[in-house]
């Protein structure tokens, strides 16, 4: 049989709200992003340009959620490094 742990709240397997922001933002700007480069296809006659424009934009949505959830981890590392050394 597996370990069981007792006594531990639900709740301690919810990620903060702030992941979850963050990963709703990441899912939507690409979901978007996809969606733009499907109907450009579709609009324009030359979609291309536009196709890189918008495939750049995501990788720059992409590379700014990421340092933003980098930020927030090393924060919390540090506050809680700053924690235990009191």
């Amino acid at each position: 049989m597996g370990h069981v742990i007792r006594n531990q709240p639900m709740t301690s397997f919810v990620p903060p709200p702030h992941k979850d922001r963050l990963r709703a933002a990441a899912i939507t700007s690409q979901a978007i992003g996809f969606i733009l480069i499907l109907a450009f296809q579709t609009w324009l006659p030359e979609p291309r340009p536009a196709q890189g424009i918008t495939l750049a934009c995501m990788l720059l949505a992409a590379l700014v959620i990421a340092t933003i959830k980098r930020y927030r981890i090393n924060k919390q590392r540090r506050q809680s490094e700053r924690n235990d050394a009191l």
